[in-house]
């Protein structure tokens, strides 16, 4: 009886109760919003458990790229964590995730001499070098994903205007911007952009009115729009 009381006064204990709903995976974590207020309340406002559920941003710092530092000093940063909810959304497909070496000057010219869509075939750009010896060269990271030009999800849970998975962010931490790409060339201005991060809800609503928007030659043999863009640290 004592341990029944004792389990009971740590799930009616705000501090507690996110200490516990903290350890679930993400999927069971969403579920428990419908066990009663208490819980629905503190999973929606607790900052902690809104970036489990990815829908609160978790920032990562860069790390300095130093060539004279041995391999095992000089490695990037954790690897982002992918949104393993959102399967059904993205038709199976996963964000992949690419390091890299860049600076901010390097940044400004590869945007300079990217593909400008609509106008401009991307089969007949060549891909860019970025440079690795810049002084103020650091790690970063890629995502990489892709959706399909057609045959566009149709569930109605999926699709449903107030769905949960519409407030998330596919990875942490958030893309901010995300570029049109095919065979190592990409448009120079974003396809989608967001200082805050990118939200599903953002990210689909763009991709559904893709025709409309965006320059078909981008979409790739496969069928799908691919993308990519960089995760920058705040």
């Amino acid at each position: 009886m004592d341990s029944l009381t004792a389990a009971q006064r740590v799930l009616e204990t705000p501090e507690l109760l996110e200490m516990v709903l903290s350890e679930l995976p993400p999927t069971q974590l969403l579920i428990s919003q419908r066990v009663n207020t208490l819980w629905h309340d503190l999973i929606s406002n607790s900052p902690q458990l809104q970036q489990l559920l990815f829908m609160r941003p978790t920032w990562s710092k860069a790390k300095p790229f130093n060539s004279h530092l041995p391999c095992e000093a000089n490695r990037p940063s954790e690897r982002p964590r992918n949104n393993m909810m959102l399967r059904r959304v993205l038709d199976g497909r996963y964000p992949t995730f690419t390091p890299r070496v860049t600076s901010d000057k390097d940044e400004e010219e590869y945007a300079d001499k990217g593909v400008e869509a609509p106008d401009t075939n991307p089969d007949d750009i060549a891909s860019i070098p970025r440079s690795l010896k810049s002084p103020s060269s650091y790690w970063t990271w890629d995502v990489n994903v892709m959706y399909p030009s057609d045959n566009l999800p149709t569930d109605d849970v999926i699709n449903h205007p107030q769905a949960s998975w519409r407030r998330m962010y596919m990875c942490q931490p958030p893309c901010t911007e995300l570029y049109l790409a095919r065979r190592w060339c990409r448009a120079a201005k974003p396809a989608i952009a967001c200082e805050d991060g990118i939200t599903m809800d953002m990210f689909i609503e763009k991709a559904n009115k893709a025709r409309e928007l965006w320059n078909q030659l981008f979409i790739s043999s496969d069928g799908d729009w691919h993308f990519e863009g960089p995760m920058r640290s705040k």
